[in-house]
């Protein structure tokens, strides 16, 4: 097959992959091994390795394990393993992503601000997917936010990630003709400018609506003055893989490193004038990187 129908069939494997939510670094490695696979293993048919690369093995594994549609469940195939790489062994996806820290942690909720929506780009639009039994009982839209956030002072609108580049302080308010206003960082938006803003901000975001701590966290009544931390650590007797035999991560949150500082960022307060935050780049002042806590 010429050089450039190869490239071109990798990348349509990579693409299929990576819309079922493979990385594109995993994506990679498994189509460089079907590619490699499809080359020097001359020994098994196009349909051996057909139904190999199907089931997520190499058609060597299938022959030398015995894999069979009867025990295929038996086993964390080559294609899954590349799938759950990132969490065997840096762990980033649910160390650095709330949502999947939150889905992990789930029996141990309470030690986390409630993370009432999740709004992400789809489509080509902001799409909002709510998270708590309180946030469902409103639409999943702005409109939606808009009534779940009326007369609240508590809500926070950030990154999804655990990154304090992003975090601005949201609040609703209604006209007397029924018009619906947002605040953030208390800089009035109409409906309409509030669209503007998520449309630009969900297209360098994913995002999410958090609560202030109102009260000390869990960690802090465990440890007054102490940063929060997870600490795991993952044995495996195999030892196959250093990443995934020894593990030891560790999730950290330092108090108050999200809203302490909130009036020092909020726009106009950094003597850039009184601007409003459409006029440039479209996000609040307090879009910009925040260098974190070193105390």
């Amino acid at each position: 097959m010429p050089g450039k129908a190869r490239r071109f069939k990798r990348r349509a494997w990579a693409f299929a992959l990576r819309a079922k939510g493979f990385s594109g670094a995993a994506a990679r490695m498994w189509t460089r091994k079907v590619h490699a696979s499809q080359e020097d293993s001359s020994r098994f048919s196009p349909s051996e390795k057909k139904r190999a690369y199907s089931l997520g093995f190499m058609p060597e594994a299938v022959e030398w394990l015995g894999i069979t549609d009867a025990n295929r469940s038996s086993f964390i195939s080559e294609r899954d393993y590349l799938y759950l790489h990132p969490m065997n062994s840096t762990y980033d996806k649910w160390l650095h992503d709330r949502i999947s820290a939150l889905n992990v942690f789930r029996a141990h909720a309470d030690m986390f601000e409630p993370c009432h929506f999740h709004i992400m780009r789809r489509a080509g639009s902001p799409f909002f997917i709510a998270l708590t039994p309180e946030a469902a009982s409103f639409p999943p839209s702005a409109a939606g936010l808009h009534s779940f956030a009326l007369g609240r002072e508590d809500l926070v609108i950030t990154s999804a990630s655990w990154s304090n580049e992003a975090c601005w302080t949201i609040s609703a308010t209604q006209g007397s003709g029924g018009e619906r206003c947002f605040l953030l960082d208390e800089v009035p938006f109409t409906e309409e400018e509030f669209a503007q803003w998520l449309d630009k901000a969900t297209r360098r975001y994913v995002l999410v609506v958090v609560e202030k701590p109102g009260r000390a966290s869990f960690f802090e009544r465990l440890a007054p003055g102490a940063e929060a931390s997870v600490h795991v650590r993952v044995l495996n007797e195999d030892g196959a893989s250093p990443h995934v035999s020894q593990a030891l991560v560790q999730l950290s949150y330092p108090r108050g490193v999200l809203f302490e500082d909130a009036e020092s960022t909020s726009p106009g307060a950094d003597g850039d004038g009184d601007g409003h935050p459409l006029e440039e780049s479209g996000l609040p002042l307090s879009a910009r990187r925040k260098k974190r806590s070193t105390s």
